[in-house]
């Protein structure tokens, strides 16, 4: 199908323009929050509380596999990729694609097939039950 005056916008519907804004302010906040932190010296990361707002680990006490999500973003944003790694391992991966999606064009099609989708679930589920048996991954 050509499109003669316009090509079709990738953020065609609502939600998909909700949830770039969304990518767009957490990159953003990340990386001015790393920025400032690491120009002030402030380790930021040790004064996080130590009360947990995850409501998976408030009721079950256990891991989710976003723990250490905060703490590796704000690692990344003080370009400490290795501490970022250590806090999550898909704290590059997901800095990555969210990078890929605001950025117009750049997203991989491949990356929106079903099969992908389902092998990063299956990827994020096994991870997260390594980390649970106490085996170190990194």
């Amino acid at each position: 199908m050509m499109y003669s005056r316009n090509p079709p916008h990738r953020y065609h519907n609502a939600a998909d323009q909700i949830l770039r804004i969304a990518v767009i302010l957490v990159l953003a906040v990340v990386s001015s929050a790393g920025v400032i932190l690491h120009l002030f010296e402030i380790d930021f990361i040790n004064y996080l509380p130590s009360l947990s707002l995850c409501p998976f680990h408030v009721i079950t006490g256990l891991e989710c596999p976003g723990c250490g999500m905060t703490r590796a973003l704000i690692s990344l944003g003080q370009l400490k990729p290795g501490v970022a790694v250590g806090y999550n391992l898909f704290s590059i991966p997901l800095l990555i694609l969210m990078l890929l999606y605001v950025w117009p064009g750049k997203f991989p099609a491949f990356l929106q097939h079903h099969a992908v989708g389902i092998f990063m679930f299956v990827m994020v589920i096994l991870i997260w039950l390594i980390r649970l048996s106490g085996i170190q991954t990194v």
